[in-house]
C-alpha cells in the first residue's frame, strides 16, 4: 500500500528528502525553481528563543517540516508574531522542526511524479472549495459538493467502461 507518497519507485532517500519540506524548497531553489523565502526552526532554537525571521516578509506560513501531509499542521497569511509564535509553541507539541515560508496566496500547486529522471505525471492540485447560497450552511455545502463529486466520478466510470 501507499503510504504518504511511498511508492515501490520512490527510493528511501528520495523519500526522506521529499518528506523535509525545507530541504526540498531549497533542492527546488537551487534548480532555479520559484519557491518562497523559507527557514527552518528547531524545538530547541524556539524554546531558547535563538531564532530570527531573518529577510523573511510577512504574511508568513508555519508549518511542520516533516512527518506530516495534506496540509496537517499548516497555518497560512501569517500576519503578526504574536500569532506566529502561538502556532510554532503548538506545532512544535508534536515537531521537532518547523518551517517558515513567506505566504504567496492563489498560486497554483501542481504534484510532479518522476521516475528514472524523467517527468512521467503532472497534477495540478486544486483546493476543496464551496461557493455560499445564503441558504445552506457550510456543513451541508460541503454534503452537496461531495455527493455532485461522486456522481460526477461515477458517471466518468461508466462511461470509461464502456468504451
Amino acid at each position: 500500500p501507499l503510504v504518504k507518497g511511498f511508492s515501490p519507485f520512490n527510493s528511501a532517500n528520495a523519500y526522506l528528502i521529499c518528506d523535509h519540506k525545507y530541504v526540498m524548497n531549497q533542492m527546488l531553489a537551487d534548480a532555479g525553481f520559484p519557491v518562497p523565502k523559507a527557514l527552518c526552526v528547531t524545538k530547541n532554537e524556539f524554546e531558547s528563543n535563538q531564532w530570527t525571521l531573518g529577510d523573511l516578509q510577512y504574511p508568513l506560513v508555519a508549518k511542520p517540516t516533516k512527518d506530516s501531509f495534506g496540509g496537517q499542521g499548516v497555518l497560512c497569511n501569517i500576519k503578526q508574531r504574536e500569532l506566529l509564535n502561538t502556532h510554532m509553541k503548538k506545532l512544535f507539541d508534536y515537531y521537532r522542526l518547523v518551517t517558515i515560508e513567506e505566504f504567496h496566496g492563489g498560486l497554483r500547486s501542481f504534484r510532479v511524479t518522476v521516475l528514472n529522471g524523467k517527468i512521467i505525471g503532472i497534477l495540478e492540485k486544486i483546493p476543496a472549495q464551496v461557493i455560499g447560497d445564503g441558504v445552506h450552511s457550510i456543513e451541508e455545502l460541503i454534503n452537496i459538493k461531495n455527493q455532485y463529486l461522486k456522481s460526477l466520478a461515477k458517471k466518468l466510470s461508466i462511461n470509461q467502461l464502456r468504451r
